[in-house]
C-alpha cells in the first residue's frame, strides 16, 4: 500500500486522456501538466487509458517517445508516477516501464491519502453488465493471447487494433449507457473486498462523486479529457478538487 497521508505535496491522480500517436492538444495538455503540476506533487497516478492506443512496446514507445521522455524527466526528478493499464493500453509493458521509470500497478491498488484509504481502479473491471465487453476482455488479458498478439508484425497489429476502436465506438452508439455503466454491487463487492470505503477510477467518461446504492462506498470518477476540459484531481489535506491545464 503507498501511503501519501502525511504529503505536504499534492498527490494528483487523472485518466482517459486517449493520447493520439499525431499532432493534438491532449498531448500539449499533457506536456503542460507533467511540466507544471506534476513537478510540485507528491506523486502522480494514471488510472489507465493515458493512450489511445498501445499496441506493444516496441511500437508505443516510438508513437509516443515525446510522452516517455516527459515522464522519464519526471521520474528522474525523484517524483514517483504510477500506472494502471486501461482497456486501451492494457498492453503497457516492461519496457515502457524500463524507459520512463513509471511504476506499474496491478488492476486494483489500495493507497492512503490525505482522505483516508482509497481503492484504485481503471474502472472497465465495474462494468460487468457488458458481457460482450467483458469477454473480450478477459480473452484479451491471457498471457497466451498478449503474446500471440505481439508477435504479429506491426502493420498487421495497427490493424486489429484501428478495427476493434471502431467496432467499439459504434456499439457506444447502439447500446444503451447505463449497460456501460459500473455495476453498483460489483462496486460495493470489491470496495468491501480491499477493506475500503471510497473508490477513485475513470473509464466510465461519467466525472463526478456518486454514492452506492446502500450509502456506504462513495465512488469518485476522473474527468476524461475533452477538448475544451483537460482536467485532473487533486488530493491533498483540503479534500479533493478538479484543475485543468488549460
Amino acid at each position: 500500500t503507498q501511503r501519501h497521508s502525511m504529503a505536504i505535496s499534492p498527490v494528483l491522480l487523472l485518466s482517459d486522456l486517449h493520447l493520439p500517436p499525431t499532432d493534438s492538444p491532449y498531448r500539449d495538455g499533457f506536456s503542460n501538466f507533467i511540466n507544471g503540476p506534476a513537478r510540485n506533487s507528491a506523486a502522480v497516478y494514471i488510472l489507465g487509458d493515458l493512450f489511445e492506443a498501445w499496441i506493444g512496446d516496441d511500437a508505443g514507445l516510438v508513437d509516443y517517445s515525446r510522452e516517455c521522455v516527459l515522464l522519464a524527466k519526471l521520474t528522474f526528478s525523484n517524483i514517483p508516477v504510477f500506472f494502471q493499464r486501461g482497456n486501451r493500453d492494457f498492453l503497457v509493458g516492461k519496457q515502457f516501464a524500463a524507459k520512463t521509470g513509471v511504476h506499474l500497478l496491478p488492476e486494483y491498488t489500495c493507497i492512503d491519502l490525505p482522505i483516508g484509504r482509497t481503492l484504485l481502479t481503471h474502472g472497465d473491471g465495474f462494468c460487468i453488465d457488458d458481457i460482450a465487453f467483458q469477454r473480450f476482455r478477459s480473452w484479451s488479458r491471457k498471457p497466451g493471447m498478449q503474446n500471440a498478439f505481439l508477435r504479429l508484425p506491426l502493420k498487421m497489429r495497427r490493424y486489429i487494433s484501428n478495427k476493434l476502436r471502431y467496432a467499439g465506438r459504434q456499439k457506444r452508439v447502439q447500446e444503451t449507457p447505463n449497460k456501460m455503466d459500473v455495476n453498483d454491487q460489483e462496486v460495493v463487492r470489491l470496495a468491501d473486498q480491499y477493506r475500503v470505503s471510497q473508490v477513485i477510477h475513470g473509464h466510465t467518461h461519467k466525472p463526478g462523486r456518486y454514492r452506492t446504492e446502500n450509502g456506504k462506498i462513495e465512488r469518485i470518477v476522473l474527468p476524461d479529457w475533452r477538448p475544451d476540459q483537460m482536467n485532473y484531481l487533486i488530493c491533498d489535506q483540503m479534500g479533493l478538487r478538479t484543475q485543468s491545464v488549460l
